[in-house]
């Protein structure tokens, strides 16, 4: 499922992903890197930090926002 949902960062014939939805799916992203890190489901985490990479590398408009989203992850 994660790396369909990787594959979808553009869109599709339809529809345009927009900031705000690709903002959203990379915070539920991180939330699933964070939840697989506490169970240490290292699988599960690194299928949703590579899916969760793809979004934010299309979508890489504020350097603030990848500054606490990694410092989040350094945490855990």
């Amino acid at each position: 499922m994660l790396r369909a949902l990787a594959e979808h960062v553009d869109g599709d014939d339809t529809h345009l992903v927009q900031f705000g939805e690709a903002a959203a799916v990379v915070t539920w992203l991180h939330g699933v890197c964070a939840y697989a890190a506490g169970r240490n489901d290292w699988d599960l985490l690194e299928e949703a930090a590579q899916a969760m990479c793809t979004w934010d590398a299309v979508w890489d408009l504020e350097r603030p926002g990848q500054d606490q989203a990694l410092a989040a992850l350094v945490e855990r």
